[in-house]
């Protein structure tokens, strides 16, 4: 019995994981790697946002104190062009594991509700169009109501 328990697990006694528990394992990391991302994204927003505003405040400060101003609007430029840089980095990773685990935009919902909507006419209309398309050239049988102004509106015609 000794020697059933002092066998080493070698990677030939593991059994090998099927396919599907693969692609799930694969899955999840990418998965993982997404929500990293989120989080980084949102966390370089935000502080690379309060770096710019401050580092405006900080090198506007020096630029009118000391008399080298060339050298210090470089160096906030230069700042604020890594911050810019970092933010789309951290955005564009972000929105490449969105693609590959093919998450929903949060806008593009908003403009294919605004799409369907007017792309789709509502059923009162559709019917409307198919009765006066069916009764195109008849002569109506029904009178026309009289449409009867108030007396606000024809006190302001006058």
């Amino acid at each position: 019995m000794a020697e059933k328990h002092n066998k080493k697990i070698t990677a030939n006694t593991i059994p090998p994981l099927s396919q599907q528990e693969r692609e799930h394992l694969t899955y999840l990391k990418v998965l993982n790697e997404y929500h990293e991302a989120k989080d980084k994204r949102n966390r370089y927003q935000r502080i690379c946002s309060v770096f710019i505003i401050v580092s405006a405040l900080v090198f506007l400060a020096l630029i009118f104190s000391l008399e080298s101003k060339i050298e210090f609007m470089c160096l906030w430029i230069i700042v604020v062009i890594y911050c810019v840089i970092v933010m789309v980095k951290a955005d564009y990773r972000y929105h490449f594991y969105k693609e590959i685990l093919e998450f929903p935009d949060e806008t593009d919902d908003d403009e294919n509700d605004t799409e369907n909507r007017i792309a789709e006419p509502p059923q009162n209309i559709k019917k409307n169009l198919s009765t006066s398309s069916e009764n195109a050239g008849t002569i109506p049988t029904e009178p026309v109501p009289d449409i009867k102004l108030s007396e606000n509106t024809s006190e302001k015609e006058k």
